[in-house]
């Protein structure tokens, strides 16, 4: 398609048009484009902020307004200072032959953001250039950009542009332009020059030699510019609420309207924050988009059926917390799901007494016991076994609320009761909280805890610096504040803006007009009175005592799971036991050339009876039963799909490609800490070894002695210590990130050089250790096993774990090879890939992979059994 010829004069300029601006969607931005905006880590900020479609605020180059012409100035309307930042290239454009200056100068306050543009022309007609300063306020100090750009029309309708910046925006169709960053004047005029040159046979300039056809060319190239922004969605028309913020902005900003100058961008955005945003469309939207994340993520990480039963006692926790807001006269209330955490309201009210602050965490979490509470009499009385769950799970998760630690519901209470009475008791409650929620994250392997302890701890700083400034405005003559009205008063802000600017001094307006706020908060909302203060905690040690009373009566009358919480739902569902598995013999399961299909049933009775239909089949498929599942070995294709069509009932069904692809994960319980972690080395001196030929310690029949048992022991603890020390070292994860880099780059001799100096390394840490082992002399360690891995890796180390160099290594360690010459009972025992771990009495062993689908985890099973972990749960995965 011909672009249209943009060399034709343009209309008349119409200085008195009223100026259009527009607002700049930052969600637009390509990640490249992000990485121009930031050139640094900061970038990863800006990703996020993409993801999340949030805009940011920002200054851009190209002014986004409709036309340049109502924004033309005389010189003398330029401020001072940027004359005189101006002088030196504007008189280097002079040398250059470039002159007569056209000035624009663009306030647009809604990007706090004041743009001053010179336009000269030369006399050659083949150029114009442009010299810019931009100041951007939003940030402390202001951040100034300042640079050259030089311009050539052709007579084809295109471009050519010769930009003194960095690239911050993919090129305009139309546009030849190049960016040169830093260059000055002379050398940027030199590179434009030359790039006309080589054009000159190939395309004409349209000659631009008068004020006039220089301002026209200008427009034209700011209108190719503007609609590309338009079509991208970089530019938008502002909406109601930009307008009205932009026009705050240029009232506050001008002094003949009583604004205050000085803190004009900072009472724009307490405007902005205070204003309230009404939309019942976007906060049903969050809440039906958040719950739908938080479902398919519970599902995920724990079970469908928890989840199910979570989502409406969040909803019903948090429509306390939002009922209690809706009262005290909160604004814009929003009510969320956060995935994998849980749910919040969030509401803005600037001037709140303390008490309302404690009924407002209190009305989530004391609702939800008093429910809970009701739910387990009814499940006491009745034996109904979905209230049973309901009460348990709204005690636990509605209790659990009540802990006095931040950000839970119990922690604001607490803070708002005692800590808030004194700022260094409230930074103390702020470092104790910290503190905690570490503690949590690290015994708990949970990230969330540790980002959010990390946040409490460095917020700790901002926390004491906000009470010393509330301390002293309490102590001042504040203005009056208001009785009801939660919006602050322009003379009480500018004293308070004041001291937040003298703490803070290179925070934007932003972040000042958000500490602005929090510290009007803190002045208006006094902690409750004694009276109040006995009755408030009274509810809030009440509501702990009826949670911990109605888990007590559950597991008095019966209730087992309550033992464990939520074990059952946050664990493997299907439960196990000797009862509840029938194998065929191994010879005939899985028959040769066939495949596995896994139909797991809601209890194991439904189990049962899918597997007594199936074996009363004369030409049925072998069948198994463990626990809850029912394992069929079939042909695959079509049969195997006939076959699933026919189970009775509604299971969930897994078709596994092959018998190796199924992870088995099991969980029990033994009668104390001391036994679980006893357990869970015996499993790991199973599983931490890179081999399925090893004798488990549930082989079944188990043909070693008891002194062969404990040096098969000794000799993989003693393999385990010498390649503990392999990963994890600095050196090693220096060339895990060059190995990275070189697969991303596609360089296969790179590649091959890390490899063999990860090996070289490893081999290094493998001789010093088995040195340190047979220097040390200590009697758990097995000598033999150390001398035949050292000759083992001196023979060759490249060699697989089968080959006859490793043979006496494998001797030393038990193999099934050993133990019977018959291949089936070997191939019944194989296993390889668990993850054994022990969390007080709780053994859990994750992803293990059996040879022998039904045997392999039966045996486990039964070994758990008798070693005295029972209550047993089970999942199938592929």
């Amino acid at each position: 398609m011909a672009l249209p010829d943009l060399a034709q004069p343009a209309p008349p300029p119409d200085a008195a048009a009223a100026p259009v601006f527009y607002a700049v969607d930052t969600v637009r931005l390509s990640w490249r484009e992000l990485w121009w905006w930031t050139r640094s880590p900061r970038v990863v900020f800006a990703y996020l902020n993409r993801l999340l479609r949030r805009r940011m605020m920002c200054s851009v180059d190209d002014p986004p307004v409709a036309t340049l012409r109502p924004f033309a100035v005389d010189e003398a309307q330029v401020p001072e200072d940027v004359r005189t930042a101006l002088a030196p290239p504007l008189h280097e454009l002079e040398q250059l032959g470039f002159r007569d200056p056209a000035w624009h100068r663009i306030e647009d306050d809604l990007l706090h953001t004041d743009t001053l543009r010179a336009t000269l022309h030369h006399p050659s007609g083949e150029a114009f250039a442009r010299l810019q300063h931009r100041r951007w306020s939003f940030v402390t100090p202001p951040r100034v950009t300042q640079f050259v750009d030089f311009v050539s029309a052709y007579d084809d309708g295109r471009f050519l542009w010769t930009v003194g910046t960095r690239r911050g925006i993919e090129p305009t169709p139309g546009c030849d332009d190049v960016h040169v960053a830093d260059a000055t004047p002379a050398a940027l005029w030199a590179v434009h020059a030359e790039r006309l040159r080589r054009q000159r046979f190939a395309r004409a300039v349209s000659p631009l030699r008068t004020p006039q056809a220089v301002a026209d060319a200008a427009e034209r190239l700011h209108a190719r510019v503007l609609d590309r922004m338009l079509a991208r969605g970089l530019y938008r028309p502002r909406n109601p609420d930009d307008v009205r913020r932009a026009a705050a902005l240029t009232a506050r900003r001008a002094p003949a309207s009583g604004g205050d100058e000085r803190h004009a961008d900072v009472l724009a955005e307490i405007d902005r924050l205070e204003q309230p945003q009404h939309s019942w469309r976007k906060a049903a939207l969050v809440l039906l988009v958040s719950a739908a994340l938080f479902l398919a993520g519970g599902a995920w990480q724990w079970s469908l059926e928890f989840t199910a039963l979570l989502v409406p006692v969040l909803l019903f926790h948090e429509l306390g917390h939002w009922v209690a807001m809706r009262a005290f006269r909160y604004r814009n209330l929003r009510m969320f799901f956060i995935p994998f955490f849980g749910a919040a309201v969030s509401g803005r009210h600037y001037n709140v007494p303390g008490w309302k602050k404690v009924v407002v965490s209190l009305m989530g979490p004391l609702p939800g016991i008093v429910v809970g509470a009701l739910l387990a009499g009814v499940a006491l009385a009745t034996g109904s076994d979905l209230a049973r769950r309901l009460a348990l799970v709204l005690v636990i998760v509605n209790g659990f609320n009540l802990a006095p630690v931040l950000p839970l519901d119990g922690g604001w209470v607490v803070r708002a009761l005692v800590f808030a009475r004194h700022h260094l008791l409230d930074v103390l409650f702020s470092l104790l909280a910290g503190a905690a929620l570490l503690r949590f994250g690290v015994a708990g392997d949970a990230p969330i805890f540790l980002m959010l302890g990390m946040i409490f701890l460095m917020s700790a700083l901002t926390t004491y610096r906000s009470g010393l400034i509330v301390r002293d405005l309490r102590a001042a003559a504040l203005p009056p504040l208001p009785s009801d009205d939660d919006r602050i008063p322009p003379p009480t802000a500018a004293v308070i803006i004041d001291r937040v600017r003298a703490t803070w001094p290179k925070a934007n307006a932003r972040t000042t007009a958000q500490h602005t706020l929090r510290i009007f908060e803190a002045l208006n909302a006094r902690p409750p009175g004694w009276l109040a203060s006995l009755g408030l905690g009274a509810a809030y040690v009440g509501g702990i005592a009826l949670a911990a009373v109605t888990l007590l009566g559950l597991a008095t009358y019966g209730f087992t799971a309550t033992r464990y919480l939520l074990r059952p739902y946050l664990e493997p569902r299907g439960t196990v036991d000797s009862a509840a598995v029938i194998a065929p013999p191994a010879a005939a399961f899985p028959a040769d050339g066939e495949a596995l299909l896994i139909a797991t049933y809601g209890d194991s009775e439904q189990a049962r009876a899918a597997h007594a239909a199936l074996g009363a089949d004369p030409n049925g498929a072998p069948a198994a039963l463990f626990g809850q599942s029912v394992i069929v070995s079939t042909p695959t294709g079509a049969a195997r799909r006939a076959l699933a069509a026919r189970l009775p009932g509604a299971p969930d069904l897994l078709r596994p490609k092959h018998n190796y692809a199924v992870e088995v994960s099991l969980t029990c319980h033994t009668a104390d800490p001391a036994s679980a972690a006893a357990l869970q080395q015996t499993l790991e001196r199973f599983f931490a070894l890179p081999t399925s030929q090893l004798i488990p310690p549930w082989a079944d029949p188990d043909p070693r002695s008891a002194a062969q048992r404990a040096q098969h022991d000794r000799a993989r603890d003693t393999y385990r210590q010498i390649n503990t020390h392999l990963y994890g070292t600095p050196a090693m994860d220096a060339l895990d990130v060059e190995l990275d880099d070189a697969y991303e780059r596609h360089d296969d001799a790179a590649v091959s050089a890390i490899v063999a100096r990860m090996e070289e390394l490893e081999l290094d840490a493998q001789h010093r250790a088995i040195a340190e082992l047979q220097s040390g002399g200590a009697a758990e360690t097995d000598g033999e096993l150390a001398a035949a891995y050292a000759a083992a890796l001196i023979a060759d180390e490249s060699a697989s774990m089968s080959s006859d160099v490793w043979g006496p290594v494998m001797a030393r360690l038990g193999t099934l090879t050993d133990a019977s010459e018959a291949p089936q009972p070997r191939t019944r025992q194989e296993a390889f890939g668990g993850t054994p771990t022990a969390h007080d009495t709780l053994v859990r062993v994750d992803d293990a992979r059996f040879a022998d689908v039904v045997h392999g985890p039966a045996a486990l099973s039964a070994w758990l059994q008798a070693a005295g972990c029972g209550d047993q749960h089970y999942a199938f995965e592929d």
